[in-house]
């Protein structure tokens, strides 16, 4: 079988021939067709190389090969639109630069066997495997749509990023990305689905974003995405609405795990996300929202952040919260929710009926109402159970007379009550003057600093305060 020579050009009439007067990019040995196709790249790569791929041990740079195929895929079409072809790339290891795969997916046998690995050092921000530039690999676009599947690909830490996708119906699955800049990078993403993918020792592990201010991405979700080791962040989520995070995992990122920014190409479009099931573990901050609005946080899990880190925040950013779990609280004076308003909307608030469960060791300032900003409220009480003198007493909040009230009880006698008339229930460390952070009709509650007994404070309509304090021993 004689080499096919993959630069060599075909006379078509019209503007094709002159585009191609200028293109270093082949056309498929068969010449163009009138049908979109499943090619397999090794049909365009010399078969002299065919052995060396198979044993993981090529050298050559294959990028224009993987072009041909790839033209090939889409009917001989090499810019604008195209049918939208399958390139197969079968087990083996193939070394490329910046591969051009708009309309087109690149799909491999099997992630632990089709391997995709850089060549050189990129010119600029290069990804290698990229729907933003058109099948000449040169042409740049907004379109996009191509994807992959079923790959390994390994950046080697040389400076490109993995994969880049923009536009709808885009539906990455089964991928390990390594050592890239930026391991799924997905431009406007819109009813699109990225599945099992895995980005270990990236700077970035997932990034989404759009290009032109203002728009979003809509409708799509990220479903068992794990970011091992990210550099800067696990998840760095811009320019997103209507979508989902599903059992997704943050492992040891340098700065955040899960970083939402609602304005990172100068309008607020970041909102009506939700995260759900999602967990981070070791260093860097777990959660982390800025200038988002209308965000849903359920079933999280926080484990071994780093010291003085706080698990949660919501800067300028309104959202629901439910059932965080954490192996233990934040030492102080880290939060496990930090509310910031720097005085931009929406602000920093939790939605009305936000339900966290807070370890009542942290510490950390929460209210049972919703709203809050600048960590002094924001946060749904924990119920409290303490062993004292007068029996088994619980601290909780429920409506009395339909108005909401911070309780004590022992058994099913009520002992007190104290109405919450749109106010906050703090906590802080026993030595804060609460008496002077709380307003009229608002409720204070700290527990001793060894454990031992509760302190509840009640500022009444006049502005008059009063204290009941109840020893025992906390019940975990």
């Amino acid at each position: 079988m004689s080499d096919f020579d993959p630069v060599r050009r075909a006379t078509l009439a019209g503007a094709s021939s002159a585009f191609l007067s200028r293109s270093s990019v082949a056309l498929p040995p068969t010449g163009p067709s009138s049908i979109t196709a499943t090619v397999s790249v090794l049909d365009y790569i010399p078969s002299a190389l065919h052995g060396s791929i198979r044993q993981g041990r090529c050298r050559n740079d294959l990028t224009r090969f993987f072009q041909a195929a790839v033209i090939a895929a889409n009917a001989g079409r090499v810019l604008g639109e195209g049918p939208g072809g399958v390139v197969f790339v079968p087990a083996g290891t193939y070394p490329v630069s910046s591969i051009g795969i708009r309309d087109t997916i690149i799909r491999g046998e099997h992630r632990s066997s089709s391997c995709i690995v850089a060549s050189t050092t990129p010119r600029g921000d290069a990804f290698l495997l990229d729907a933003m530039l058109d099948r000449d690999g040169q042409t740049k676009n907004a379109s996009g749509n191509g994807y992959a599947e079923s790959l390994s690909i390994d950046a080697g830490g040389l400076g490109y990023s993995g994969l880049r996708t923009y536009g709808g119906g885009c539906s990455p699955r089964d991928l390990t990305i390594t050592g890239a800049k930026v391991g799924i990078s997905a431009g406007l993403p819109m009813w699109s689905t990225f599945s099992n993918i895995y980005c270990i020792d990236c700077e970035i592990g997932f990034y989404t974003f759009a290009v032109q201010a203002g728009d979003s991405g809509t409708s799509a979700t990220f479903i068992n995405c794990w970011a091992n080791r990210s550099k800067r962040h696990g998840f760095y989520i811009t320019q997103l609405m209507y979508s989902s995070l599903l059992n997704c995992a943050a492992q040891d990122s340098g700065e955040n795990g899960f970083y939402v920014e609602g304005d990172a190409n100068g309008s607020s479009a970041a909102y009506s996300l939700q995260f759900i099931g999602c967990g981070n573990e070791g260093r860097g901050r777990p959660f982390y929202f800025r200038k988002c609005r209308d965000l849903t946080l359920i079933g999280a899990r926080i484990v071994s952040p780093a010291v003085n880190t706080d698990f949660i925040t919501l800067d300028d950013s309104s959202g629901s919260i439910r059932d965080v779990s954490t192996v233990g609280p934040p030492r102080p004076p880290a939060l496990s929710v930090r509310l910031v308003n720097h005085g931009a909307p929406p602000g920093g608030v939790l939605i009305d009926g936000s339900i966290l469960i807070i370890d009542p060791r942290s510490q950390a300032a929460f209210t049972v109402i919703g709203g809050g900003i600048n960590d002094q409220t924001g946060l749904q009480a924990p119920g409290l159970t303490l062993a004292s003198s007068i029996g088994m007493t619980d601290a909780r909040v429920e409506m009395t007379e339909d108005i909401p009230a911070m309780t004590l009880r022992a058994g099913k006698t009520r002992l007190a009550a104290f109405p919450l008339r749109g106010g906050a229930i703090l906590s802080a460390p026993p030595a804060t003057d609460l008496a002077k952070m709380i307003e009229r009709d608002d409720v204070a509650i700290t527990l001793t600093s060894d454990r031992r007994g509760l302190r509840f404070l009640f500022k009444d309509g006049d502005g008059r305060t009063r204290a009941i304090e109840v020893i025992g021993q906390l019940i975990d």
